[in-house]
């Protein structure tokens, strides 16, 4: 997949919002498609292979004071004073020129990426979801067990969970009851979840530093919620379409003001 853009431009300096996935990320994909119907803004999509063949890469990094410009291949330009948010996607950057090389290499390479990347969201001043960490290029990466830890800390109910003999979640025992999956962005909860578990579903995510996540809950009964684990890279098209507009109003893709857009 190469770069995508409602309209064909190499201006540097016009306002654009960043779409960052992997090419088989279908649901990006979808969000992508439903923000151009929404907007006639400049909305790119781009893939860890674009950046990571860009042609030109300045970065310019002095205390308290940053500036980027990145070349694409097909002559487009990112300004980073011309980005105005990012939904971001990305999970892991390995570039398929680099699938030959040996383990090692492979790690190397993959670790570089990843730290240009991070450094260059992270001195974007746009909003960014979900915004790098150290940890991750989408958020931190974590384990069913770590996200379970964290709920705890947050005040959420956690289901039982079995472990196998090297230390991993069985899934069969996550699933033997039926599950939900809710979606929250910052303080909003999007589908059901009962009214006493809303502050500690905010608390997770203020903990997790990722404002947007999916959570899992399993449901011995009507009223018995327990967490089973997170995910910061939900899919936005199971969900209702008043979070895609909240997202999209989030990165100031569209005003807050904006009426005709309904669930």
């Amino acid at each position: 997949m190469s770069v995508t853009e409602g309209k064909s431009t190499s201006d540097s300096n016009e306002a654009c919002w960043l779409v960052l996935a992997s090419a088989d990320d279908f649901a990006a994909l979808w969000v992508y498609q439903q923000w151009q119907s929404m907007t006639s803004r400049r909305i790119l999509l781009l893939t860890p292979e674009t950046l990571c063949t860009a042609m030109t890469w300045r970065q310019h990094l002095t205390t308290g004071e940053h500036s980027s410009q990145i070349g694409l291949a097909d002559a487009i330009r990112l300004q980073d004073t011309a980005i105005h948010g990012i939904y971001n996607r990305f999970f892991r950057v390995m570039p398929l020129h680099w699938q030959r090389a040996s383990p090692e290499e492979r790690l190397y390479v993959e670790q570089e990426y990843m730290a240009i990347l991070l450094s260059w969201m992270h001195a974007l001043r746009c909003p960014i979801l979900n915004p790098p960490t150290s940890r991750g290029l989408s958020g931190a990466s974590r384990s069913t067990a770590e996200w379970r830890m964290l709920a705890i800390q947050a005040g959420l109910p956690i289901m039982p969970l079995l472990m196998d003999g090297l230390g991993r979640a069985e899934q069969n025992s996550l699933y033997c009851f039926k599950t939900y999956k809710i979606i929250m962005l910052s303080n909003t909860c999007y589908n059901y979840l009962p009214y006493h578990l809303h502050i500690p579903a905010q608390r997770l995510c203020q903990l997790a530093d990722t404002p947007l996540l999916e959570l899992h809950f399993a449901c011995p009964t009507r009223d018995d919620w327990l967490f089973l684990h997170a995910n910061p890279w939900p899919d936005l098209k199971e969900s209702k379409l008043s979070i895609l507009v909240d997202v999209a109003r989030y990165l100031t893709l569209i005003p807050d003001n904006l009426v005709g857009y309904s669930q």
